[in-house]
């Protein structure tokens, strides 16, 4: 066919060499050594084990820190965000027991900064509900207070006999 490519025309790919001599090269000295099938000669296999010992991130808790630092205690809630990514990069440097004392100081920071925030929050509640009760109690006891105070102006009281 004419029109088709040579490439298309070949039925079989000419025989490649297989290690073809390089002319004019000398031969080198301190090759590797010659592979018979797919082991080279003169090494003998070895294994190596390597131990290495992995561990678990240890919680850094700042999920709680973060919400400590923006509803509860703002400075403790500081801390226990600086603690918590301590966490994350003393782990990632290889201090396990630096990240285990750190994961220890985020979260009682957090828990402390969560406690105090619940009491000066339960504080500040009940002192405006004590502010609450008592103003309305004032302002009844005023309108009372009022209220006979017209009646004794209007002579209303000292006329009912």
């Amino acid at each position: 066919m004419k029109g088709e490519p040579e490439y298309h025309r070949l039925k079989e790919y000419p025989e490649q060499q297989v290690n073809p001599t390089q002319q004019g090269y000398p031969t080198q000295v301190g090759c590797p050594p010659a592979y018979i099938g797919n082991r080279p000669t003169g090494f003998e296999p070895t294994t190596v084990m390597i131990e290495r010992e992995t561990h678990i991130q240890p919680n850094d808790y700042s999920g709680l820190s973060i919400f400590v630092l923006l509803c509860c205690c703002l400075p403790a809630g500081i801390v226990a965000l600086v603690k918590s990514s301590e966490v994350v990069s003393r782990f990632s440097g290889g201090d396990y027991n630096g990240a285990m004392e750190a994961s220890r100081s985020a979260r009682s920071w957090a828990r402390g900064g969560l406690i105090l925030g619940l009491v000066i929050h339960v504080s500040l509640a009940v002192v405006v509900i004590v502010k609450v009760v008592v103003l309305t109690i004032e302002m009844t006891s005023l309108s009372a207070a009022n209220e006979l105070v017209q009646e004794i102006d209007s002579g209303s009281i000292f006329n009912d006999t």
